[in-house]
């Protein structure tokens, strides 16, 4: 089994905030160690004409006098790079997070609008036109002569999971036996080579389940690759609770594309 970082690894963004308290306590400490430096030789300045003999005071402190107004001068010259450099680092810091901003706001105008499955024109799936897995192709039929236009067909499991969708045509078709059960029926369009040609009209080939949260961009990719026309939408526990077609999501998906952006 690979072993993964997991919780002890430290993200990017907790490693870049690390580092720079690391370089903030750096800086305040090498300012400190400057100005108890300076203090140290100003105070050493100040206290050698007193310590020295009285006929070498003169030119001890003019020698002094000159030590500290050129400590001073390079102490200030010091102060005055020190503040170039922090507030030109700020201004840097402040114009790249501008930059950063408006190329932000210029990527969310351009990426495409996100849109998810609950925003679908969905319908409920009708409760009087689902089907068991031991269902009779004549049962099948019975409901599909009441209800014109119905051109697939949901087949749940005992906890009203979907287990399959069947397009219409094949309950049609006369190679299939009336006496056949749903699951015969699939384990038929499966097996059989004389219904090869039914075969796409079940299965991942004919529909997809998602959940109401899933984008519509990635379900319709997936449509797409497995040529799927139909959609059941899942609820968290699994159970089908809405449909929709293929030319339900195309119509909404032209709607919104032509329609303004907020």
């Amino acid at each position: 089994m690979a072993k993964g970082n997991g919780a002890n690894a430290a993200t990017a963004p907790e490693l870049a905030a690390a580092a720079a308290r690391a370089s903030s306590r750096g800086q305040f400490l090498l300012v400190v160690i400057m100005l108890l430096t300076l203090f140290v030789l100003v105070l050493t300045l100040i206290l050698v004409p007193v310590l020295v003999k009285e006929g070498q005071q003169e030119a001890i402190v003019d020698y002094c006098k000159w030590t500290l107004a050129v400590l001073l001068g390079a102490f200030g010259a010091w102060i005055g790079a020190g503040a170039a450099y922090f507030f030109g680092k700020e201004n840097l810091a402040e114009s790249s997070r501008s930059t950063a901003e408006a190329l932000r706001i210029q990527l969310q105008a351009l990426r495409p609008q996100a849109h998810r499955i609950k925003d679908l024109p969905l319908s409920t799936l009708d409760e009087e036109f689902v089907f068991a897995v031991d269902s009779t192709k004549t049962q099948v039929l019975t409901k599909l002569e009441a209800r014109h236009g119905f051109w697939w067909v949901p087949v749940l499991d005992a906890q009203g999971k979907i287990y399959d969708v069947v397009h219409a045509r094949v309950f049609w078709d006369p190679k299939v036996d009336a006496g056949w059960a749903i699951s015969d029926i699939i384990e038929h369009l499966d097996t059989d080579k004389a219904l090869e040609a039914l075969k796409p009209l079940h299965g991942a080939s004919f529909f997809t389940t998602v959940m109401l949260e899933d984008e519509v961009n990635d379900a319709a990719s997936l449509m797409e690759r497995t040529k799927a026309v139909v959609g059941i939408v899942k609820d968290d526990s699994g159970k089908a609770r809405f449909c929709f077609s293929r030319q339900d999501m195309d119509t909404a998906r032209r709607a919104w594309e032509s329609s303004p952006r907020s």
